[in-house]
């Protein structure tokens, strides 16, 4: 239930910022600029060539017509209070929670081309913030403090992550290390997924198409033109609360705004949804990555 406050509890109601960004953005492209751009966070700005412009568009194409990828995550173990757990093999899609002000710095980790959404698209997937956990440190959470088994409730699992990372450096021919909260400023979010959590709620299943089985046939021909050795296990649709596009370049951004194809299928998607007038009859902000440092 949403706490409800009068508006007299805010007296400076006009000046309220709130800490966090109102976007919650997917990232990708980092194959791309692993491939052909490596080191363009070296240069003061986001430009791409022919053949990374052509890459982006069809990137930005295949998301916005067939939607989010959704991958299996890696076969990680994590410690909580003493105790090794082992996490699940569950399909998981990633987000960021930002200011675009930050944009470059989760760029340069996952890609320059971003998809930003409303809280309420996440949550009506189940997408919930990551708990981050620091490793060696007692975590209320778990067990012994909590009832929770998580050998039956391992989907939680898929929802912790490290707070921290170690780094190595030398001083005064030393080995030292220091701790840098790396995966804290990420600000991560996740939505996970799989067969057994949408037989628990079958309302769930329209926002998840698995393109091995969908009937589809647009979505069948996407996925069997996929090269890569990995390949989603779901594809999740974009819905009416996309609310932002952050482009890689604005050659990028050029080239597909003037694209008829992707006018209409903004559109079809602004409508998806049964949510509220004002944001169906809003388009999505579109900036470039070089724009958003300027926020």
């Amino acid at each position: 239930m949403i706490n409800e406050k009068n508006i007299a509890d805010f007296p400076a109601f006009s000046l309220y910022r709130p800490v966090h960004s109102d976007f919650i953005v997917h990232w990708s492209g980092k194959d791309i600029d692993d491939n052909c751009h490596s080191d363009w966070y070296n240069y003061p700005s986001s430009e791409t060539d022919d053949c990374v412009t052509a890459q982006y568009v069809q990137r930005f194409k295949d998301i916005l017509f067939n939607g989010l990828w959704m991958t299996t995550g890696g076969n990680e173990k994590i410690t909580v209070n003493g105790t090794q757990y082992q996490k699940p093999a569950i399909s998981r899609t990633c987000f960021t929670e930002l200011r675009l002000s930050d944009s470059r710095l989760h760029a340069k980790k996952f890609g320059r081309l971003g998809f930003g959404f409303k809280r309420m698209f996440l949550f009506d997937r189940l997408g919930r913030p990551v708990i981050y956990h620091f490793e060696g440190r007692p975590n209320i959470l778990f067990n012994p403090y909590t009832s929770i088994d998580l050998n039956n409730e391992k989907e939680i699992l898929c929802f912790l992550k490290p707070i921290c990372s170690r780094v190595k450096y030398k001083e005064k021919n030393q080995n030292k290390s220091t701790l840098v909260y790396d995966f804290f400023d990420e600000f991560e979010w996740r939505i996970i997924y799989s067969d057994a959590i949408g037989s628990k709620d079958t309302s769930l299943q329209k926002y998840f198409i698995n393109p091995q089985t969908t009937s589809d046939n647009d979505i069948k021909n996407y996925y069997s033109s996929i090269t890569s050795p990995k390949k989603p296990d779901f594809l999740i649709p974009l819905g009416s609360w996309l609310s932002l596009i952050i482009f890689p370049s604005l050659d990028v951004k050029e080239e597909i705004i003037s694209d008829i194809s992707v006018q209409k299928k903004l559109l079809e998607i602004k409508n998806s949804e049964g949510i509220m007038v004002r944001e169906r009859k809003n388009f999505p902000v579109c900036l470039d990555l070089d724009a958003c440092r300027n926020f």
